[in-house]
């Protein structure tokens, strides 16, 4: 951990989010400094454009470009660390950009703010959600696919036979899906008339700049963070999507998590 010398008690880091990866993994890596750090420096964040318009506390605004990158591809925990330790004896401001990962992190509630879209965006969603709930408790199922419908457009479809057999097992509530593909999405409305889910584009946040599609899978983010139960279904190498993982961290929502081979 960092040290609680007095020296380092004036301290600041923000976590810098221009993309790079998804914005639950930038969530996460905040999660990871706070942390790590343990409240003796000041953690906070800043959303750059074009999220940044879309939410009530997007945070600092940080002009630089010359965050120092401790991501989980580029340093393990220990590195990571050991690194901050040593910028901090250098400086009192540290911007940074990580989604940095370590299990048993506690989220602060803190983080809930980056889940609070401005008011002329939040009342338009909670038409929706009203629409698609009809004031009840639901279940969500999340499906992750991989990124293969945002970058060329086309679904894995040799996988989606795998999804509908495991989702059959899961009808036993009001469901909402929600998932990474359009495609798949429109093919399990048609097998399951009892399924919810919306119209919505889903995009991967870390590579659109096109801010209606931002906000399109934001309100699909939104609808996991109010779930009862959280099932999660991946494909996966790593293990499960953070898009469903860190709203139940955040908000202490109880998940499942199925992998799909």
């Amino acid at each position: 951990m960092i040290s609680s010398a007095e020296t380092v008690r004036s301290k600041r880091i923000v976590n810098v989010y221009r993309g790079y990866y998804g914005y639950c993994d930038f969530v996460r890596g905040t999660a990871f400094l706070m942390r790590r750090t343990e409240s003796v420096v000041d953690v906070t964040w800043s959303v750059m454009m074009p999220l940044r318009d879309l939410l009530e506390y997007p945070g600092d605004r940080y002009e630089g470009d010359d965050e120092v990158d401790l991501s989980n591809e580029r340093y393990a925990i220990e590195e990571t660390q050991s690194r901050l330790t040593d910028l901090l004896e250098h400086s009192t401001y540290l911007a940074v950009r990580t989604n940095q990962y370590q299990d048993g992190v506690i989220y602060p509630e803190e983080l809930r703010k980056l889940f609070v879209l401005k008011k002329k965006y939040a009342e338009p969603f909670e038409a929706v959600f009203r629409e698609l709930t009809d004031g009840r408790e639901y279940h969500v199922i999340h499906c992750r696919l991989g990124d293969s419908y945002f970058l060329s457009g086309i679904g894995r479809r040799e996988l989606f036979g795998k999804y509908r057999d495991e989702i059959r097992n899961l009808l036993n509530t009001r469901t909402i899906l929600v998932t990474d593909d359009a495609e798949f999405r429109d093919f399990i409305r048609k097998t399951f008339r009892e399924i919810v889910a919306t119209d919505r584009r889903p995009v991967q946040t870390g590579i659109c700049r096109d801010t209606d599609a931002l906000l399109d899978t934001f309100y699909e983010l939104l609808l996991i963070t109010r779930a009862k139960e959280i099932v999660s279904l991946n494909s996966l190498p790593w293990g499960t999507s953070g898009f469903s993982l860190v709203p139940s961290q955040v908000f202490g929502i109880p998940i499942r998590r199925i992998s799909i081979h």
